[in-house]
């Protein structure tokens, strides 16, 4: 889980920060998201930062565009995107 500072917005990485938004998502039975989900559940980020990060930098079968990834979802279908195992 992210912390949060004296503001109540949270803080940490935005890597950890999406991971975090779509483990709250994905509870129970439901595990896929969409982009969108994470990008309205994130309002104090960048819209095209969160994006890149669920689009590309911690998506398993995207192309490797980035030096430092991490590997926290699949894409299942187009725009629909899914926790992987070790992290739900």
């Amino acid at each position: 889980m992210t912390r949060r500072d004296g503001n109540g917005l949270e803080g940490g990485p935005i890597h950890a920060q999406v991971l975090d938004a779509a483990q709250r998502l994905c509870r129970g039975e439901n595990r896929t998201f969409r982009p969108d989900e994470i990008v309205r559940a994130l309002p104090h980020l960048n819209k095209e930062s969160v994006l890149t990060h669920v689009r590309s930098r911690c998506c398993k079968n995207a192309p490797e565009n980035h030096a430092r990834r991490r590997l926290y979802f699949r894409r299942v279908e187009r725009d629909v995107y899914e926790i992987l195992p070790p992290f739900r």
